[in-house]
């Protein structure tokens, strides 16, 4: 019941980078978690994801998820020239771009000629903050990613670490594709799991 109902939350915000996120999240819990599932289990989640398949296509949001695979989208366009750029933008500035420097530097530096898109960030936590910080903070942050990874791998006696893995799965996919984990109280549902494992 909670999984429908945040799924149609997820929905409601026609996110592909959310779904993207749920999807991943939920392979990982099919890959880790020991089977074979009872029929009371896979049974409801098949006819959850049934039901949520229908209702993003009377939503309308299904056409949406289908764009930038199908045909040009400019969100994802977009995203993947900021995305191109950003390890330049790494290299060129080994130590940083400074604290809420990298939107700007992409628009005056990096931008080509002719586009005229504003954002407020690299649309992306991951890569905004990595060209925002020097080598050191970015090692660090991909170490602290792996670290977060290794804590939480699910194994023959810890079969349950499945349910934290995938939550920061889910949790760092989705940062990739938004600029969203400047938020605190985001990190509060990965850092319970993260605790308890």
């Amino acid at each position: 019941v909670g999984f429908t109902a945040l799924g149609i939350c997820l929905i409601q915000t026609a996110s592909r980078g959310g779904l993207v996120a749920a999807i991943l999240g939920g392979v990982v819990l099919v890959v880790f978690l020991r089977r074979p599932w009872p029929r009371g289990r896979w049974v409801p989640v098949v006819v959850a994801l049934v039901l949520l398949g229908s209702y993003a296509a009377w939503h309308g949001v299904a056409t949406r998820y289908g764009k930038g695979i199908m045909e040009d989208d400019a969100s994802v366009s977009n995203r993947w020239l900021i995305y191109r750029m950003a390890p330049a933008m790494m290299v060129d500035a080994p130590g940083g771009w400074g604290h809420k420097r990298a939107s700007e530097a992409f628009h005056h530096f990096y931008q080509p000629e002719g586009r005229f898109e504003r954002y407020g960030s690299l649309v992306s936590s991951h890569l905004t903050w990595m060209t925002e910080w020097n080598w050191w903070g970015r090692i660090g942050y991909v170490a602290g990613w792996f670290a977060v990874f290794v804590l939480c791998l699910p194994s023959a006696k810890r079969h349950w670490y499945a349910v934290p893995f995938a939550t920061w799965v889910a949790f760092g996919v989705a940062v990739m594709f938004t600029t969203m984990a400047n938020r605190w109280v985001l990190w509060l549902v990965p850092g319970v799991f993260l605790i308890e494992a």
